[in-house]
Order: C-alpha cells, then sequence, then structure tokens
C-alpha cells in the first residue's frame, strides 16, 4: 500500500511541475493575426492577449510552492507512519503530532526565509504547506 501512496505523490509532483511550466513558458505572439479582433472597425472593441504572465499567476505557481505541497504532504504521511507504528502512539495522538510537526517547520522555513534569507515571508508558501498537510491526512485516512 505505501508503494501505491509513493506513486501517487510523484505523480502528483510531476503532474504539478507539468502545469507550472505550461504557465511559465506561455509566449504571446504580439504580431499574431487574430481573426475575430482584426476585422472590427472600433479599436475600443479590440482585445490584446498579454505577453506576460500576470503577477498573480506567478506568486501561485513555481516549482517552490509544488514543493511545500509535496514535501508538507509526504512529511505529514511519514511522520504519522513512523509517530503511529514505531512510537506506539494512538492515532489521535499521531495525527496531531503530524500536523504540528509539519505545520511548525513551513512556518520555520518561512521564518528562517524573512530574516535569514532576507527574502520575504510568503502566506502563499504557508497556504500550499497547509494544502499538503491536508493531502497527507486524506491519504492517511483512505489507506488506513
Amino acid at each position: 500500500m505505501k508503494i501505491w501512496v509513493f506513486l501517487t505523490f510523484f505523480l502528483l509532483l510531476v503532474n504539478l511541475s507539468a502545469v507550472e511550466n505550461m504557465f511559465l513558458n506561455v509566449q504571446f505572439d504580439p504580431g499574431f493575426n487574430h481573426d475575430l479582433t482584426h476585422n472590427l472597425s472600433n479599436p475600443n472593441l479590440q482585445t490584446s492577449f498579454p505577453n506576460t504572465i500576470p503577477p498573480f499567476i506567478k506568486k501561485l505557481s513555481g516549482k517552490d510552492k509544488v514543493m511545500h505541497f509535496a514535501y508538507s504532504a509526504l512529511l505529514t504521511y511519514y511522520s504519522f507512519n513512523f509517530s503511529h507504528d514505531i512510537l506506539q502512539k494512538s492515532p489521535s495522538e499521531s495525527r496531531n503530532l503530524s500536523i504540528c510537526l509539519t505545520s511548525s517547520l513551513g512556518l520555520t522555513k518561512e521564518f528562517y526565509d524573512k530574516y535569514i534569507k532576507n527574502t520575504k515571508f510568503s502566506w502563499y508558501d504557508l497556504g500550499y504547506d497547509l494544502s499538503g498537510v491536508c493531502l497527507g491526512l486524506v491519504v492517511l485516512n483512505n489507506s488506513r
């Protein structure tokens, strides 16, 4: 069963990076003749296609976000298994421990980014961390 969980996470990681590449590598040709807008007589009705990706898409995509999501899901899953199977904790204690461990590591990483690397604190990264924790819990509930 654990091999299926690992393969699922691997395929998810591959698919997320493919989606990321789709967003980051899109280039629009400004010289392309768009038939729907080319023949309009009113220039105010013509639409133009952007040459760059909107800033909010850049904030929501990227390799860093994929890594936050995947590592949080994997860490949640494996810390629960370690706590439950090796340390012989109850399922509720193991679940709480894995949520706290994964969330605190994500928060610690953001403080590291802000104060040590002197970059910005990213709430989006924390959102992806929490989404990964939720995915890890969903996989746990469906695999046990």
